[in-house]
């Protein structure tokens, strides 16, 4: 691993008012369940429901619009949604307040702007302020928890797979609750559980379900207890994001598998007594939080770094080597890597990586006996030397937490031996452009 040098510091992530379109979502009730939005990755939307309202808004990452509920359907207070993988569209269960929940299960389907019931042969029993998050992983959603229609809270936990529910609650697991946190952490593969309302009180604990049990993690100097919390994951800083709501206030906190970090940020969006729809839009990296006093139009915010990481590929390799950037990015204080495929055969004479300035347009090699290749690097640093395991290799970076570092762009690009290939017996990945950016 090459490492950057730089003194350690501390990046800037922050909430920050989005200019919306209007009119935007109006609330007609005071209770507002933060689960109930979903981002569609398939559209590319937020979608967002109101309690008591009979239409569903979408955000587009520039404005809201609505779309009347077919068949006047009155969405159900404390209803959670999530986008369903294996049917490619955003679904609800369950909802309809403390003494009247139900057990349905619907899909949103934009095209008639209605809200279908999805029949099954199983399906969790009734109940609202429920958690429910999508684990891509496994191709389902998942359900825990919430409260039934004699007050009782839940700790069952289940799953559908685009057709059906099954019960796979564990012999073991978090204490029946309800108004948790809930998000997934598709780079480990773990639904993050915090706090809730149970009643006797309020937790403050952390949980973590694997696909087959459940663990409680120490998290000393984390969040107060609290309930009513919005939680989502930020795929592209992997960090949970949680807005943490007690009788102290709101604040925001971030996950990273290990340890809960608090985050000095401008005042947050919600209040104690009013937590804002909270999800996270993959197509511009960013979380959204959608609040509003009750009768009066919301205010939209993102949760995203003043300073966002970037990486693209730059077209110039040849010879067969490919590039894949998966779904990180170049952030200080943390390890880049970069993986690489359908190289030559190692016993040619290995692979290196070559990193420094990025040319403006890469350089064609073909007066250098490589026609068909380009070079995107002017090398500031010695070449390093990549292990090839078959035809592939990765490549890490260790960046230091160095604000003067922020925004600076590099490239990098892969050379490998294959005398056979050019005359200059070297081909190359395409080149990759990236640029620093602050957590």
């Amino acid at each position: 691993m090459l490492a950057l040098t730089g003194p350690s510091a501390i990046a800037q992530t922050d909430w920050n008012p989005l200019a919306v379109g209007s009119p935007g979502p109006i609330f007609a009730t005071a209770t507002l369940s933060p689960n109930a939005i979903a981002f569609d990755p398939l559209r590319e939307v937020v979608v967002a429901l109101l309690p008591d309202v009979t239409s569903t808004w979408e955000w587009n990452g520039t404005a809201w619009s609505s779309s009347p509920t077919g068949g006047g359907y009155h969405v159900p207070q404390d209803a959670s949604l999530a986008f369903d993988g294996p049917t490619a569209r955003v679904m609800l269960f369950g909802g309809g307040g403390l003494f009247t929940p139900a057990n349905e299960t619907r899909h949103w389907e934009p095209a008639s702007a209605n809200w279908v019931v999805t029949s099954s042969l199983n399906s969790p029993s009734a109940r609202s302020s429920h958690g429910m998050v999508y684990d891509s992983m496994r191709g389902r959603v998942l359900v825990f928890g919430g409260i039934d229609g004699t007050s009782a809270p839940l700790d069952d936990l289940w799953a559908w797979d685009g057709a059906d529910w099954t019960d796979i609650t564990p012999t073991s697991g978090p204490a029946a609750r309800y108004d948790h946190g809930m998000a997934y952490d598709h780079h480990r593969d773990r639904l993050v559980l915090f706090g809730g309302a149970a009643s006797f009180g309020i937790f403050g604990d952390t949980w973590e379900w694997d696909g087959t049990a459940w663990h409680q993690l120490a998290s000393g100097g984390g969040p107060l207890f609290s309930s009513r919390n919005a939680m989502v994951y930020d795929a592209a800083r992997r960090r949970t994001v949680l807005l943490s709501l007690s009788g102290l206030g709101i604040s925001t906190w971030e996950w990273d598998g290990s340890e809960w970090t608090e985050r000095t940020t401008s005042p947050p969006p919600g209040s104690p007594f009013s937590p804002p729809l909270v999800a996270y839009d993959a197509a511009r990296r960013e979380t959204i939080a959608l609040e509003g006093p009750v009768f009066a139009g919301t205010t939209t915010w993102s949760y995203a770094p003043t300073d966002p990481a970037d990486a693209e590929i730059v077209p110039a390799g040849c010879g067969g080597p490919t590039t894949d950037l998966g779904d990180s990015f170049p952030w200080l204080g943390d390890d880049w890597t970069v993986s690489f495929s359908n190289l030559p055969d190692p016993a040619l004479g290995g692979a290196f990586g070559l990193l420094g300035d990025p040319f403006p347009d890469p350089v064609d090699l073909a007066v250098l006996g490589a026609p068909g290749c380009a070079l995107g690097v002017q090398p500031f640093a010695p070449a390093v030397p990549l292990a090839v395991l078959g035809s592939a290799a990765s490549w890490s970076l260790g960046l230091p937490n160095d604000t003067g570092l922020i925004g600076l762009q590099v490239a990098q690009q892969l050379a490998a031996f294959d005398p056979a290939a050019t005359a200059l017996g070297l081909v190359f990945s395409d080149a990759i452009r990236i640029t620093f950016g602050g957590l």
